[in-house]
């Protein structure tokens, strides 16, 4: 929502469902950056991939089996 009021021009992210853990998605059908983009703005750009290996690193990876207690968003 930030950068939607902010007037922010760009978003840039690294990392997506398909590179890290699924916890971090859980949230299955909520689309923030789908959202953002269908406000009501059309000025803005929204960038994925950037460095998406190397900011998968800091997350756990798609085929980790953790322990339910290292799982965050149950």
């Amino acid at each position: 929502m930030a950068s939607i009021w902010s007037k922010v021009g760009r978003v840039v992210y690294g990392a997506g469902r398909d590179d890290v853990h699924a916890m971090y998605f859980e949230a299955k059908h909520v689309d923030t950056l789908g959202f953002i983009g269908d406000a009501y703005r059309d000025d803005i750009v929204i960038e994925g991939g950037c460095l998406a290996a190397e900011c998968a690193t800091l997350y756990y990876p798609p085929d980790a089996d953790l322990p339910v207690e290292e799982q965050a968003n149950l």
